[in-house]
């Protein structure tokens, strides 16, 4: 079966198993090297972190459910894991994943003057980030006054979590 089209498959297989299990499908990468199909799910959730025994309960609801389907013919190798902290925030569920965190925003076009900015999410509708920014023009020395600013999404070249 094509890559593409199993991937496919695979993603209405093991999205609604995430969603029983309040999970969000982040990643879906499948390779295959020889006979043996590698699966990897990448899954997060927007209450808490993903941990071990939530990757094993997953992973196991996985694996059931493709052997029900019998989707693949060859071996097949399941994975589940966190995405990470430094993975690349792209969508509105990556930004409110992440509020209340200081994340590092990298703009092609200026916004507001700036290529960078640097704030704590406090919100992100389909449109737009809100964060909290300590402004240091206003200012010689810190204490910084803190102030908010609207980033547009879909001027976003590059956000990641500042770890």
């Amino acid at each position: 079966m094509d890559i593409d089209i199993l991937q496919e498959k695979l993603v209405a297989l093991i999205d609604p198993i995430l969603q029983e299990n309040d999970f969000d499908l982040v990643e879906l990468r499948v390779s295959q090297q020889g006979k043996k199909v590698n699966i990897e799910v990448l899954a997060d959730n927007s209450i808490s972190s993903i941990d071990l025994d939530h990757c094993a309960i997953l992973n196991r609801a996985i694996c059931d459910k493709l052997e029900a389907e019998d989707m693949i013919e060859n071996s097949y190798v399941v994975a589940v894991s966190s995405p990470g902290l430094d993975r690349l925030l792209v969508s509105q569920k990556d930004f409110l994943r992440a509020k209340g965190r200081e994340v590092r925003f990298i703009f092609d076009e200026p916004v507001a003057n700036k290529h960078e900015w640097v704030g704590v999410i406090q919100d992100a509708t389909a449109e737009q980030v809100i964060i909290r920014y300590k402004n240091k023009k206003s200012s010689k020395k810190p204490p910084f006054p803190e102030e908010e600013i609207l980033l547009p999404i879909n001027k976003i070249q590059k956000a990641t979590q500042i770890i």
